[in-house]
């Protein structure tokens, strides 16, 4: 059975939480029950629609991808 959606303004509520852990994106999935391929898809959906673009914690050193 799918998980229910998770709407976009909590997505990136999630991957701020994330980014401000100091974890790896990889960690705070697993610790957070989030697949990180899922956690990923998320960060690239939202980048190639201009969200986050404001913020430089929505970017990591530039890669969406830190383990």
């Amino acid at each position: 059975m799918r998980a229910p959606r998770v709407p976009v303004e909590e997505q990136y509520r999630l991957i701020m939480e994330c980014r401000k852990s100091g974890l790896s994106d990889h960690q705070w999935c697993l610790n957070n029950d989030f697949n990180p391929g899922t956690f990923y898809n998320w960060v690239k959906r939202l980048r190639k629609n201009g969200f986050g673009d404001e913020s430089a914690d929505f970017k990591r050193n530039g890669s969406t991808a830190s383990c």
